[in-house]
């Protein structure tokens, strides 16, 4: 009886150890399981944070790729742009270039154009008229009663059709003209800040200063050939004086001033002989007086001022 009871208490424990193991297994396997849950959780995770990062790097470079497309695009119309006005500048300078050259062709051409009678929309009239010279400004001629230039806004409208009368060339000429006369130079003294003390008696002959001597006139006037087309010569005329004057052209039978010179001032300036080629110029002050003279023989070798 003893053997038996032992007997079942050996079984009872073997079968309550075999259950214990049993639970261990099976809390072990459900705590293995959860791991692989968890481990497979993250490696999503991860796999999901990749194909983010990938997604935002394809997204930043397909910016960068506009972007540069753009400014390519931008760059490509900005020298299409540039090349269409270096283009666009090419022609209208050759524009104006084609203009000037045939406005000065029918300049040309309208030199020694003759007529019997000229008359001027102001009601002026000339008798056998000779075209002389004919520039951007207007027309110098030669008439029975001497000679004259005219400026295209006072001759007829056919005459300025002929001569392709361009008033921005005129400006032009103008201008070009205008800056090879020199300003006058200003002498004058700047006024004491002090006044003067005025005496109360006056002084006595031997202190009174001296009066100032009257300015002797002086004047030089140069003449240089620059060129020459038919027989007729184009001078360039410089001229200097220390009073006011005028340079005076005697080459035709009827003189006729030229320029004006204003004191103490150079001017530069050109004009035309005849069609032989002869000139005689004079520099004359307001009272008549020869200050100096050339023409295409010699020079008068009188001795005026300098030129600088």
């Amino acid at each position: 009886m003893n053997w038996l009871r032992n007997t079942s208490y050996i079984i009872l424990f073997t079968l309550l150890a075999s259950s214990c193991d049993d639970s261990k297994k099976a809390e072990r396997e459900a705590q293995e399981l959860k791991e692989e849950e968890r481990q497979l959780v993250l490696r999503r995770h991860k796999e999901l944070e990749k194909e983010r990062a990938e997604a935002q790097a394809q997204a930043q470079l397909k910016i960068e790729r506009e972007k540069e497309l753009a400014a390519k695009i931008l760059a490509f119309e900005l020298e299409q742009k540039q090349a269409e006005e270096r283009k666009a500048a090419e022609k209208a300078a050759e524009f104006a270039r084609l203009k000037e050259h045939s406005r000065r062709e029918a300049c040309r051409a309208f030199v020694g154009t003759e007529f019997d009678e000229l008359n001027l929309p102001d009601d002026t009239s000339y008798t056998n008229v000779k075209v002389l010279d004919a520039d951007a400004q207007g027309i110098t001629i030669r008439h029975q009663h001497g000679a004259r230039t005219i400026p295209y806004s006072k001759l007829p409208s056919k005459i300025q059709r002929a001569c392709k009368y361009d008033p921005e060339a005129a400006l032009l000429e103008f201008e070009e003209n205008s800056k090879n006369i020199t300003p006058p130079q200003n002498s004058a003294r700047k006024p004491s800040s002090t006044p003067k003390k005025v005496a109360s008696k006056p002084l006595p002959p031997e202190t009174q200063s001296p009066k100032k001597k009257a300015v002797s006139p002086r004047g030089n006037l140069k003449v240089r050939v620059v060129s020459s087309s038919n027989g007729r010569k184009r001078l360039k005329v410089t001229a200097y004086s220390n009073v006011y004057a005028e340079v005076r052209s005697r080459t035709y039978a009827t003189p006729f001033t030229i320029r004006s010179v204003p004191p103490n001032t150079k001017v530069e300036f050109h004009t035309y002989s005849d069609t032989s080629g002869r000139y005689n110029l004079q520099l004359l002050s307001t009272r008549g007086q020869q200050l100096d003279n050339e023409s295409y023989l010699r020079k008068s070798g009188l001795k005026g001022a300098r030129l600088d």
